[in-house]
């Protein structure tokens, strides 16, 4: 009996349990009053996110995502569509004429009393004009409440982040009377903005027209940049006037025109300013800084473009910080006597003043806001009207000043193609007297040019001869290298062995004297050959390094090293050659200097050719002046300024001016025919400059010749 009577009682206690675990939607809203809007408290309705834009009113009003709804949160500019439910009663004692507000960009409304199906409509301003349901312009959805009728409402908001969300929603209650009394039948200010709006548009069209037209006369650019101001202030008019052209999708267009207008309208205004205070020249700086400045809206456009979560106050302070620099350019640069351009610039700063404190307002939501928003577009007109008279005016005289140029240029060419008509007869007459002259003149340069091919010719054919002769020494050097690595490893080898024999010797204790002579004189032989087989060695290795072609490849190499290296080359080669050769070398190297990237093969070529061309300098001033004279070669490296300079000096006879600037040519030398190709100072201007550095000569004639190398200091 005990067991019958419990199980009803946990019966309950079970069910109470589950109920309580559901959220049912939040209580009642009880309607008591229709003469005011009413906003529906927070306590009195639920809200949830929908993240994939994908549930359906039959899946949000059933478990389980009916059990998700939470109270009052802010809106995450991640998500861009949420649910809203609440329930209203009418406690009145008539028909309740209501309506419901759109917070999104799309707006579905469900209701349901009394245990009806669903009825669904739609609205927003991303909805076409077609699709709308209700009031459609005012994107409103009227509903009528019965006495004491009880009514759910289910709402879905889709934002697009990128044109902004509200922090927070408030839902609530409209009237459809009092709204009608109010936006239509005592509000006259609709019609007389549009008015205004179409006045702005045609004064800003006409002044776009007449500004490109003096562009295309006077070709100046000012006047394209402030047509093209003109001309987006028309298509902000025109965005106000969507609903007459653009019906179907009027507010979508006016949103995204709103965010593309914005900046192209900012960059002319400031180009505007440019150009017609002339910054470029008066204040290049400050001129820069605008520059940059007006390209900041498109930057901004962007970010917020795949940033949308940015606060949008930043949209209002960029337009501020513009319009502050306009005002500072004006009051800096306008000149004090043209009057004319006084009163355009004043029109402009009072525009730009009326903006910048629109701007401040709205981004501090200012008491001064709601006067603004109510008398914005009188003062726009008022501006504008000043603005496109005073420049009018101003083109118009600009034009009436180039008729007058046009007719004083006109003149001018008549009397310029007077006097050039009378010139040219002279220039006939003189023409006629130096002819002959000239006939003669070409006649000795075509001789001289045959004469500089004949030699241009030899130089080559004796280029060639040199080329040939560095393969033949390459050849001739590989074929001794491997006999000459025979003589020095057996003189090595032979070193050894009388090394073993004296041991030998000494343990065999022989007291022949002759015997330890002829083993030392054998030795001190082997030792001699191996000396000077190495020396060869080193020289046939330098015949190849010299004779090698170039791979190309730059590599990390002591400049220093490479200097020193071929200055002793070039010296031993001109000794082999002329055994009365004779000069004191000199170098100064600056051990800071490390390696560099370099081809040390080409760079060694440059500096061969350097050293031979100074040791020739100061062997023939020698020959001249005999033992009086002193031939100094110097070679210097220094560090400057991030590159490294390389110095060759001698002090030989120099040059004149005249040789100075030939002596990079191919094919020039002073030296006589057989002894100069003229190539070699070309070849090495050309390595230089493939090494992205600098060659150059300073000569005093009788006296001193430096070749100055700078090259880039890349240490890898």
């Amino acid at each position: 009996m005990k067991k019958t009577f419990l199980l009803p009682f946990f019966s309950v206690i079970s069910f109470t349990t589950v109920i309580a675990q559901i959220k049912l939607p939040p209580p009642i809203f009880e309607m008591k009053s229709d003469t005011a809007y009413i906003s529906i408290t927070d306590s009195h309705w639920q809200m949830l996110e929908d993240p994939g834009e994908k549930w359906t009113i039959g899946q949000v009003s059933q478990p389980p995502l009916s059990e998700n709804f939470h109270a009052k949160t802010k809106i995450h500019s991640s998500i861009s569509s949420y649910w809203v439910r609440f329930r209203v009663r009418n406690t009145l004692d008539h028909e309740a004429h209501i309506y419901f507000n759109s917070y999104g960009q799309i707006y579905d409304l469900y209701t349901e009393s009394n245990g009806s199906v669903w009825q669904h409509e739609r609205t927003g301003r991303f909805v076409p004009w077609s699709e709308r349901d209700g009031i459609k312009n005012g994107y409103l959805l009227p509903i009528i409440l019965r006495p004491a009728e009880e009514l759910l409402v289910y709402e879905r908001f889709k934002f697009y982040p990128r044109l902004g969300t509200p922090e927070y929603f408030y839902p609530g209650i409209g009237f459809v009377e009092k709204m009608t009394r109010d936006s239509y039948v005592i509000n006259e200010s609709a019609y007389f903005d549009n008015m205004l709006q179409g006045i702005t548009f045609g004064i800003a069209i006409l002044a776009a027209v007449f500004g490109f037209f003096f562009f295309l006369a006077a070709r100046d650019r000012v006047y394209f940049h402030a047509s093209m101001l003109y001309f987006t202030v028309a298509l902000f008019s025109l965005r106000g006037l969507g609903d007459m052209f653009f019906r179907e999708n009027a507010d979508a267009i006016s949103f995204y025109g709103q965010y593309l207008l914005i900046p192209f309208f900012l960059y002319f205004l400031v180009s505007t300013t440019r150009y017609s205070l002339d910054t470029n020249r008066r204040t290049p700086r400050w001129d820069r800084f605008l520059e940059i400045l007006s390209l900041i809206p498109f930057l901004w456009l962007v970010v917020q473009y795949f940033y949308p979560a940015l606060d949008d106050k930043w949209g209002i302070y960029v337009p501020i910080l513009i319009m502050g620099s306009v005002i500072i350019t004006c009051l800096r640069l306008i000149p004090r006597n043209n009057r004319t351009a006084q009163l355009l610039m004043t029109g402009v700063l009072i525009f730009v003043t009326f903006e910048l404190i629109n701007g401040v307002t709205r981004a501090l939501n200012t008491p001064l806001l709601a006067w603004l928003q109510k008398h914005d577009l009188e003062i726009e007109v008022v501006c504008f009207f000043w603005i496109i008279t005073v420049s009018s005016w101003i083109l118009f005289k600009r034009y009436g000043q180039l008729q007058k140029k046009v007719l004083q240029e006109a003149f001018e060419k008549e009397q310029l193609a007077k006097e050039k008509e009378i010139e040219r007869r002279r220039l006939i007459e003189q023409q006629k007297v130096e002819l002959e002259h000239q006939v003669s003149e070409r006649t000795a340069e075509l001789k001289h040019s045959l004469e500089d091919l004949r030699s241009t010719q030899t130089q080559l054919i004796q280029s060639e001869k040199m080329a040939s002769l560095g393969e033949l020494t390459a050849g001739i050097a590989h074929e001794i290298q491997n006999p000459l690595n025979f003589v020095n490893n057996f003189s090595e080898v032979n070193t050894d062995l009388i090394e073993e024999l004296r041991m030998k010797n000494e343990k065999l204790k022989i007291e022949d004297g002759e015997v330890k002579e002829l083993l030392n004189d054998i030795k001190d032989n082997s030792e001699k050959i191996n000396l000077h087989g190495k020396r060869a060695d080193a020289i046939v290795k330098g015949m190849l390094q010299h004779s090698r072609t170039s791979t190309g490849k730059k590599e990390a190499s002591d400049i220093n090293k490479l200097a020193e290296e071929y200055l002793r080359l070039a010296y031993h080669g001109l000794r082999a050659k002329d055994k009365s050769f004779n000069v004191e070398t000199e170098t100064d190297f600056d051990s800071s200097v490390g390696k560099i990237n370099i081809i040390p093969q080409d760079i060694g070529r440059v500096f061969l050719n350097l050293i031979n061309n100074a040791f020739y300098a100061v062997h023939e001033r020698q020959k001249e002046e005999g033992d009086a004279y002193k031939p100094i070669v110097l070679i210097s490296t220094r560090k400057i300024d991030g590159k490294i300079e390389i110095r060759v000096s001698d002090n030989g006879n120099g040059m004149p001016d005249s040789i100075k600037e030939k002596i990079f040519q191919p094919f020039f030398t002073t030296k006589p025919t057989g002894q100069g190709t003229g190539l070699g100072l070309s070849l090495a201007y050309d390595i230089i400059k493939a090494h992205g550095g600098e060659i150059k000569v300073e000569s005093k004639e009788g006296d001193l010749t430096t070749f100055i190398i700078q090259l880039p200091n890349y240490s890898s």
